[in-house]
């Protein structure tokens, strides 16, 4: 990646050098093609199967940090990050399908979800160091354990080359506002909810919130992670977890009733 810029680094405020951060780190299985798609591709190309993006090699990132952070995230938080992501693969790739959900994960909790928020940082369409400064603090002090309660973060499983990488998105949804970033890439996908709700957006996605009570030193920490397989079709509807198949149905219903998508 050539396009390096000076800016004001998401993170930590400061104007410099932005590098680029790849979401997620390489090692975890971050380095194939990908494409920047218009905003209007999914009109009449919902799954992307032609996309008209323009295609960039060697993993999805962004150049929102500076050398800095990019760094102190990537040795704080990356191998945690890297050995959870192994070991999800693991599960999802033996014969035995079940086995997902079965033995506990071996993992540093409260490295995972700070690699996970720095992410969500990352990805931001606004700079989080100015207007979520309580979140980017949680990231910076890698022994921090205060996240206010108002921010709510959750996994399932993209079993899947399809990703998703939506930031900071407002969606009407059962009667309330919903305010959330999405980040899906194998193996797994995240959902960063802003404001807390009665509402869940999907009941089948864990609530992985309360890693950030384990203290920075605990590591080797055994969770059991009821996670699922969700599918992630729709690369710009965040919060989308539809089939295929169902999706293919609302748009021939759509179709029959209005004579367009």
């Amino acid at each position: 990646m050539s396009n390096a810029q000076i800016g004001i680094c998401k993170l930590c405020g400061t104007k410099a050098k932005l590098t680029y951060e790849h979401v997620p780190p390489k090692k975890a299985y971050n380095t194939n093609r990908f494409y920047i798609f218009p905003s209007d591709s999914s009109i009449d190309d919902p799954f992307l199967k032609n996309p008209r993006g323009r295609p960039e090699q060697g993993g999805i990132g962004y150049y929102s940090l500076c050398e800095t952070c990019n760094n102190n995230t990537g040795g704080w938080y990356g191998n945690a990050y890297i050995e959870f992501v192994n070991q999800a693969v693991y599960r999802l790739r033996l014969a035995d399908a079940q086995y997902v959900n079965g033995d506990p994960y071996i993992i540093h909790p409260l490295k995972v979800i700070k690699q996970i928020m720095s992410f969500f940082v990352t990805l931001g369409s606004i700079n989080y160091s100015e207007n979520f400064p309580d979140l980017t603090e949680f990231v910076l002090n890698k022994s921090s354990r205060i996240l206010p309660p108002n921010y709510q973060v959750f996994m399932y499983y993209n079993d899947s080359s399809n990703y998703r990488y939506m930031a900071d998105n407002f969606v009407y949804d059962k009667g309330i506002i919903q305010n959330y970033s999405e980040i899906a890439h194998f193996p797994f996908g995240f959902l960063l909810s802003f404001k807390k709700t009665d509402v869940p957006i999907d009941n089948r996605l864990v609530d992985i919130t309360s890693w950030k009570n384990y203290p920075f030193e605990r590591k080797n920490i055994r969770l059991s992670i009821p996670a699922v397989k969700l599918p992630v079709e729709l690369a710009m509807f965040p919060g989308d977890y539809r089939t295929r198949e169902e999706i293919e149905t609302t748009i021939k219903e759509s179709t029959e009733r209005f004579g367009t998508r």
